[in-house]
Formats: C-alpha cells, sequence, structure tokens
C-alpha cells in the first residue's frame, strides 16, 4: 500500500525522545497518524519508505503516534524542519535498512 502524506519535521513533544512505541532516533524515527497507519496498513516498529516529492528519499521506522488527523508523517529530526525535503511525499511500508 501506499500513500501521500503531509510531513512535518519535529513536533515540541519529540524533544523528550521518548515515543509511544520505542525510544526516538534522530534520522531513524517517525511519528505517523492513525490515519496514516490505517492507510499504509503499518504496526509500531514496521520501517516506511518516504519519496518526497520534489525529490529524495528516507526510510524510517514507526517508533511514535503523531495525533493529528490527516494522513501525515513526522520525522525525527533534533535539527528542525529540512527545507530542501518538501511538505509532502509518498510513504509505503518497506523492509529495515541494511544493519538495522
Amino acid at each position: 500500500m501506499e500513500t501521500t502524506c503531509c510531513c512535518q519535521f519535529l513536533r515540541p513533544s519529540s524533544y523528550a525522545r521518548n515515543g509511544a512505541y520505542h525510544r526516538l532516533e534522530a534520522g531513524v524515527s517517525c511519528a505517523l497518524t492513525d490515519s496514516a497507519k490505517h492507510a499504509l496498513g503499518a504496526h509500531h516498529r514496521d520501517w516506511v519508505e518516504i519519496h518526497f516529492i520534489g525529490g529524495g528519499t528516507q526510510v524510517r521506522r514507526y517508533d511514535d503516534r503523531a495525533p493529528e488527523a490527516d494522513e501525515r508523517v513526522d520525522l525525527y529530526n533534533p535539527g528542525g524542519f529540512q527545507n530542501a525535503l518538501g511538505d509532502f511525499a509518498d510513504v509505503r511500508l518497506t523492509s529495515a535498512p541494511p544493519g538495522r
């Protein structure tokens, strides 16, 4: 399954690095809203591949729940919002990257 989601890059509640399902890791963790989770058929600790509409791809582990109602992926990037990645992405389930 694949869905197009709005992507954000750091929620204030993430500063404590405690995700709903796993301790958050910079560059690894993401949060999904319930609607994005259902659209993807995801379960906590699944891996998602995020293809940014403006270019670029990241693979992230679903470690946290985002509270918004829309289909959304929040990326745990302690450095803050990354303008180069854009706001929207195509997201699908994938396997863990090598070494994970």
